[in-house]
This record gives C-alpha cells, structure tokens and sequence, in this order.
C-alpha cells in the first residue's frame, strides 16, 4: 500500500502533478500552483491579460465554452470575458475555493514569465506546476502533451530544487524541437483542428511570446504586472 506522503513530492521545491488529485496535494504546502492549459484555457487566458483584460473564470458554458482566440481582437483593455474550462478553468476554481497557495495561468507563450514570476512570490517555498491534462468520455484524467511541454517550460523558468516528475517534464520539453509541430499531431491538437481550430493550435505553440503572469484574484485572471 502507498502512503500519501510518498506521491507528495517532499523536498522538493519545485513539482509536477497532474489534475485534481494532484491539486488535492498541491494545496497542503505549495505556496504557489501554476495551472498548465496549453490547448486552450491557459493560453486565451494569457491571450486575455496581455491585452490589458481580465479572464473570469466561469462555471456554465454557454458562449465562454466557444471562446477562441480570433475572439480576442477586439478586446478592450480592462475589458473583463468570461472563461469556461472543464480542465484547467476548474482546477483554477477548485484551488481559489480551496485557498492557500497563490494560483497563476502558465502555458508555453508565457512559460519564461510564469515560471520566474512563480519563484519571486514563492522564493525558496514550494511551486507545483499543475498540469491539467485532459478529460476522457468516462471522466477520467488523460495526460496531454502539450500540458507536459507547456509544465516542463516553466519548471525550467521556476528554477529552485526541482524533483524526479518535474525533471521529466523539462526533459521533455528540452526535446522537442518543433513544437508546433509536435501540437498539431498530438490528440489534442488533432480534435482542435478537427474542429476548425488549427489556428488556435498553432497560437498555442508559440514559445515565450509573452511577459504576462496571470494572477487569479476573486475569481477572475490578470496580470499580476497589473494588480
């Protein structure tokens, strides 16, 4: 039988887990989670604070759950839209109802940001990168690539004393050359464009593009630059 304390990461200060159950350990002594979305929450929500906006994080789906980022290009700034995710958006709510640690939207357009913006608030604490993965028909957890890629590009920012599972994950990423291409023939990014979104897939490769951390306070992200 395995203990809890032994998936826990302990001694560690920079971690990987996936979904709830690995938010559910997150939360006991992390002081910040980063929440990993790449295809599509965390990146429209970069999308969102990098034009002055603020992405509310929403439990119904109506129009929010069509949300892309061609949306975006009339977004005025201070300009606040409502997001729908049954991914990364609940985890988001889940650790905001939860309390505890500061919780930030990281995706591969802001890895370098959020990464390094995680380390300055939690300095030599605990940062779990939070990668959300995706959810199967039967309601199980599936990991995703580009979540691991997207995970292992901030630890890599995050820096501190990272364990085994976060070593992976930057291992992972330090291997692809072509991430672009790796995310238009990943399942994900194959349903997205299926679904007429290949831009949004390409848009989700984009490495480093962007200087925003997004910040979740009362329910809503914005850069934390901005709050």
């Amino acid at each position: 039988m395995t203990t809890p304390g032994a998936l826990g990461q302990a001694g560690f200060t920079t971690r990987l887990e996936w979904g709830p159950a690995g938010l559910a350990r997150a939360v006991a002594d992390s002081a910040v989670v980063v929440v990993v979305d790449v295809m599509r929450f965390s990146t429209i929500t970069c999308l969102i604070c990098e034009k002055g906006g603020s992405a509310a994080l929403s439990d119904v789906p109506a129009d929010a759950e069509n949300l892309t980022s061609n949306r975006l290009h009339n977004l005025e700034p201070g300009g606040r839209v409502k997001v729908f995710s049954l991914n990364g958006g609940a985890l988001a709510r889940t650790a905001s109802a939860l309390g505890g640690p500061v919780v930030l939207a990281g995706a591969l357009r802001n890895a370098h940001a959020a990464g390094r913006y995680a380390r300055s608030v939690a300095r030599d604490g605990v940062v779990t990168v939070l990668a959300a993965g995706e959810v199967d028909p039967d309601g199980s957890l599936r990991p995703a690539v580009e979540d691991l890629l997207g995970a292992g590009a901030i630890i890599a920012a995050a820096g501190g004393d990272p364990s085994p599972e976060a070593l992976v994950a930057m291992a992972a990423f330090s291997g692809v050359e072509d991430l672009e291409a790796v995310l238009l023939r990943c399942a994900s990014g194959r349903e997205l464009a299926g679904r007429g979104a290949t831009d949004d897939v390409i848009l989700s490769a984009e490495l480093d593009v962007s200087s925003v951390a997004p910040l979740l306070v009362d329910g809503a992200f914005e850069d934390a630059a901005a709050s």
